[in-house]
């Protein structure tokens, strides 16, 4: 489950991005920025180009309104 999940890897970023896709599914779209913004702050300094990171920046901004 979910909870286990994040209880043993909530440190990695990969993890709480599909932790705030399943919030977001579940109509949680606080849940979802918290888990984009943990993992956003482990890949701040992340390049353009690595498609985790782009991908989770790309759904934040949509939770923020953005397209």
């Amino acid at each position: 489950d979910l909870d286990r999940l994040l209880a043993l890897w909530g440190g990695d970023p990969e993890a709480r991005v599909e932790a705030a896709r399943y919030a977001l599914a579940r109509g949680d779209r606080s849940e979802a920025r918290a888990h984009l913004d943990a993992a956003l702050s482990v890949w701040a300094e992340a390049d353009s180009e690595f498609r985790p990171a782009r991908e989770a920046r790309a759904l934040r901004a949509k939770l923020n309104g953005g397209s």
